[in-house]
């Protein structure tokens, strides 16, 4: 049996319903094109905006002008935030969790889209409370190795004493070779699965 102190939870994909991919298949639904293909444009340039290359609205600007879509930057952040809503059976379980273990939520968003998420999902600072670090503020990339040894400092842990959870592989990689226990979520059936499992 692990020794698990700490588990990280990504918001994206995990916590939240929506995000990028959504996004990109409402996008393909009215314009057209492959829903993956729109999907890595949104992604590469919110991944600049994440780390302050870009501000937000770059990002958005950006990805409509390289997609030649007709729409304006309020449109496409409209249909990015009404996509978003709780997993609550993921919530459910980080609060289960809580009883025995501390939860981070870890997150890249931009100021201003982070603000957007506490204010209208109160349920993700009622959850979380302090325990949120959020990369912008640091300049960092999300799944970067610098951004886990924060982690293992902030807590003072080992890697092996915490278990990430990210709906992307590539978020993982660090993690895993620090010999972070990572768990890519697939569907909330999987993830209670391995979590068990590591617990």
């Amino acid at each position: 049996m692990k020794n698990i102190r700490l588990i990280i939870f990504d918001v994206y994909g995990v916590l939240l319903r929506g995000g990028y991919p959504d996004t990109s298949r409402a996008i393909a639904k009215k314009n057209g094109g492959k829903w993956k293909d729109i999907y890595k444009i949104l992604y590469g340039y919110f991944n600049k905006a994440a780390i302050r290359e870009i501000s937000q609205k770059e990002a958005w600007q950006k990805s409509i002008k390289k997609l030649g879509l007709k729409m304006l930057v309020s449109k496409i952040t409209s249909i990015h935030y009404s996509l978003m809503s709780p997993n609550m059976q993921v919530f459910s379980k980080v609060n289960r969790l809580k009883k025995s273990y501390k939860v981070l939520l870890l997150s890249k968003n931009t100021r201003q889209q982070f603000s957007y998420l506490t204010k209208h999902i109160p349920i993700i600072r009622k959850t979380f409370g302090k325990n949120v670090i959020n990369t912008w503020e640091y300049k960092l990339p999300k799944a970067s190795k610098e951004t886990m040894l924060m982690v293992c400092k902030r807590f003072q842990l080992r890697p092996e004493e915490i278990i990430y959870i990210d709906d992307q592989k590539d978020n993982l990689v660090e993690a895993k070779k620090m010999r972070m226990n990572t768990i890519l979520y697939i569907n909330f059936k999987d993830f209670s699965k391995k979590i068990d499992k590591l617990l």
